[in-house]
């Protein structure tokens, strides 16, 4: 466990682990993006009931959007794949977000595709936020 303040370690006490132990982020960042999309609602810059296929060109990504809505991304609902990724290694090449996106190397999960038919159904999936950060 660690509290930081002011953008430092205050202290950090657990077992084995220290201040300089280092651990990935993991499913900590879907509560950033969470919190960041809702200011942004707040503020009037986003909509989370608007559809998601423009919001995807960027990337170019080839993927069945049907209905789904960026409010189905953070909501797990989007019919989005690839549920979790695992990390890399300190020592291993980390793929942008398109690689991760696409599949491509050095990323170990599948493309991200949404299954239309799936839309408003939960399903757990990292895959969404990914598209949703792109």
């Amino acid at each position: 466990m660690a509290a930081i303040e002011e953008f430092e370690v205050a202290w950090a006490a657990a077992g084995r682990a220290d201040d300089a132990t280092l651990f990935q982020a993991g499913s900590l960042s879907k509560s950033v993006t969470s919190a960041v999309a809702l200011e942004l609602v707040e503020r009037g810059a986003l909509d989370l009931d608007s559809g998601i296929g423009g919001r995807l060109q960027s990337l170019r990504l080839q993927v069945a959007v049907g209905g789904a809505t960026l409010g189905d991304l953070l909501g797990h609902t989007s019919g989005a794949n690839v549920p979790f990724y695992p990390g890399y290694p300190q020592d291993r090449p980390v793929p942008t977000l398109e690689q991760s996106l696409r599949g491509l190397a050095p990323a170990t999960t599948p493309a991200v595709n949404l299954d239309a038919k799936a839309v408003g159904r939960f399903g757990y999936s990292g895959g969404g936020y990914a598209v949703f950060s792109s």
